[in-house]
């Protein structure tokens, strides 16, 4: 009996190292066959031609292989986990944001998912590995690429400020040569005639908070957030929202309006480069340059619109943004350098006169302290052709004032700021850009009533009793304020609105994104640009 019992025994444990030997050599079928067990396989940049990413690409696989030896995107088994085709959704949502989904290896992808996934049986274990390793190598590369895109935009800033440099050379040279020209026409000379300042390009690169997507992407990957992840990337503002339907509908009409979808995807990738989240604040204002509108924003939604009057193409309005907490009565003006320098000094024989007509003083500046000056005591001959004049140039409160009877003041690099102004007439017009980089607000009360909480337009007079010159009035909270550059933009009925490319940004916009002939049609990119009707 003990022998049978033995005999038993022996069996079940050969038949039990025979099933365990087997369920190891399953388990360990890919060892040393896989990328995180081959180095080589990443640092050799010739095993994987098409990666749009090598660095962070490679830079992902160096962080993921020190906890994992299997793929990221597959299980253990080597078979492919949902998140692959959460990516893959992902990469078709990008083609309605204004995005090149064949960027992001879309049909390499598909095509390999169904080669891999239909394929009954591998040549070998090392043609299966392959196959897996090129395939996971190729969904990384795509998410960081996608992420990165959808984050920071696809604007190349650098070349940008080239190009537009370039584009105002160009018109500024062009439009010397015609004033030249109609000089000579009128017989007078052009020995003393001054060249034109070159407009400013003040359009700054969007200094986005810093996101490390190969670190999102080991998150998301262990979290299964990879379609949520690159969904919430694009702009989450009510008006870039609506856009995206907009696109679809015409994308899908029977005869595409090319014209029209080259302006939506243009300023998609405008709504990118926002950096605050005035769409969430109660009250937000935003001012379209390209429209002449200030829109007065609550919660995301157009409540009321303000025409205005924006920097005239010589000296655009700078697009920026801030946060403005008080407005201004009474205020002076101080003629900024700009304006004394191309202006003002050309009235520089009859300066007495000028400063007078304008209600304006004269101080010199010792010690941080004005000291007033007589004008006619200046040799103002000595200053004319000067880079720096040594004066502060003051209009006096009053309706006569260039800024009017309020400003709205903000914090930013441009000294530009928003206000009423003394040539009202100005508003009539349908074409307003006229100012010197200002923005003047044709119902600058109305604002200042809002801001305050009323509905109805306050007397200013009832915050400054006593007619004093600079008075600050503090808002209930600070306000969001938005200077921007978008030539399409949906009105409050939900219908686009194209507007005209006052500063020729547009076509220069488009030659500085990465990759622009495979997201534009370039048959409709022209000069002039986007005749749109």
């Amino acid at each position: 009996m003990k022998k049978i019992i033995f005999g038993l025994f022996v069996v079940l444990l050969a038949l039990s190292s025979t099933y365990y030997y087997k369920q190891y050599k399953y388990q360990h079928r890919f060892d040393k066959l896989l990328l995180c067990e081959q180095q080589s396989i990443i640092d050799n940049n010739t095993t994987f031609p098409n990666l749009l990413n090598v660095p962070k690409t490679k830079d992902f696989y160096e962080k993921f292989c020190k906890h994992s030896t299997i793929l990221p995107w597959f299980d253990k088994d080597l078979k492919l986990t949902p998140s692959a085709n959460e990516l893959i959704d992902a990469i078709n949502e990008a083609y309605d944001n204004g995005l090149d989904s064949q960027k992001y290896h879309l049909k390499m992808l598909k095509d390999e998912i169904k080669e891999y996934t239909t394929t009954v049986e591998f040549q070998s274990i090392e043609a299966e590995a392959n196959l897996a390793n090129k395939l996971d190598v190729k969904l990384t590369d795509a998410y960081i690429s996608l992420f990165d895109d959808s984050y920071y935009g696809l604007t190349d800033w650098k070349k940008y400020k080239k190009i537009q440099h370039e584009y105002n050379k160009e018109i500024t040279q062009k439009s010397q040569e015609e004033r030249r020209l109609k000089l000579i026409e009128l017989n007078i000379s052009v020995e003393d005639m001054e060249d034109e300042p070159l407009p400013k390009f003040e359009w700054e690169k969007p200094n986005k908070k810093d996101r490390n997507s190969v670190d999102e992407l080991l998150n998301n990957l262990k979290n299964n957030q990879i379609f949520n992840s690159l969904s919430n990337l694009h702009p989450d503002i009510k008006e870039y929202k609506k856009l995206v339907l907009i696109l679809k509908e015409l994308r899908s009409s029977p005869n595409p309006n090319y014209k029209k979808i080259n302006k939506i995807l243009l300023n998609m990738e405008r709504f990118r480069w926002v950096i605050g989240e005035y769409d969430k604040s109660n009250k937000a204002i935003v001012v379209n340059i390209p429209s002449f509108t200030l829109h007065m924003l609550e919660n995301g939604e157009r409540t009321w619109d303000m025409r205005v009057i924006v920097g005239k193409p010589k000296r655009p309005t700078p697009i920026l943004e801030g946060s403005l907490s008080y407005a201004i009565l009474n205020p002076y003006w101080t003629a900024p350098p700009t304006i004394i320098k191309e202006d003002m000094m050309k009235k520089a024989d009859k300066m007495d006169e000028y400063l007078k007509a304008h209600n304006m003083k004269l101080f010199r500046v010792e010690k941080d302290n004005k000291i007033p000056v007589d004008a006619s005591d200046i040799n103002w001959t000595v200053y004319k052709d000067a880079k720096r004049i040594p004066f502060v140039f003051r209009a006096e409160p009053g309706e006569d004032n260039p800024l009017g009877v309020i400003k709205f003041t903000f914090p930013n690099k441009y000294s530009v700021y928003m206000h009423d102004t003394d040539k009202r007439q100005f508003f009539a017009e349908p074409y307003r850009a006229f100012s010197s980089g200002c923005v003047r607000l044709h119902q600058p009360t109305k604002l200042f009533s809002n801001l305050l909480g009323t509905t109805e337009d306050v007397n200013l007079s009832s915050y400054n009793k006593q007619n004093k010159a600079e008075v600050p009035v503090s808002l209930k909270k600070e306000v969001p304020v938005v200077f921007r550059y978008m030539t399409a933009g949906v009105n409050k009925n939900g219908n686009l609105e194209i507007y005209d490319d006052i500063y020729g940004y547009d076509e220069n916009n488009i030659k500085a994104i990465k990759g622009y002939k495979n997201i534009f049609d370039i048959n409709f990119i022209s000069s002039p640009i986007f005749e749109v009707k």
